[in-house]
């Protein structure tokens, strides 16, 4: 369960947008999110989930521009059910700027995965 707060509406919209970007007509897909702690780098999430993801194909640029939204996808390279992993990795705001709110001490990571989703 994640905290309660202003930065809510945020982490449910780039939840959204992952579920309608992956979901197709060979089902719903799957998406869950979690609160990080506030130390936790990209390097580390996109290492973790590439480690689990043994000879998946990395879908573009994955690399950390500094963003509050990084994000990185997978594409498992089989004929029938291919699948497809994507991962948004959120930072808060910078204090005092223009998009500065209530955000808790932690960074939030948002995965889904679907059979059949493109590339």
């Amino acid at each position: 369960m994640l905290p309660e707060g202003e930065y809510t509406m945020v982490v449910d919209n780039r939840t959204s947008e992952v579920f309608t970007d992956l979901r197709n007509d060979r089902g719903v897909p799957e998406v869950e999110t979690y609160a990080m702690p506030p130390a936790t780098t990209w390097d580390e999430v996109r290492s973790g989930v590439a480690g689990q993801l043994d000879g998946w194909k990395q879908v573009g640029d994955c690399a950390d521009a500094g963003e509050r939204r990084t994000q990185c996808s997978w594409w498992e390279p089989t004929r029938w059910w291919p699948r497809l992993v994507r991962i948004v990795f959120l930072r808060p705001a910078d204090p005092g700027g223009a998009n500065s709110y209530a955000w808790p001490d932690s960074n939030f990571l948002v995965i889904g995965s679907a059979r059949g989703a493109s590339r």
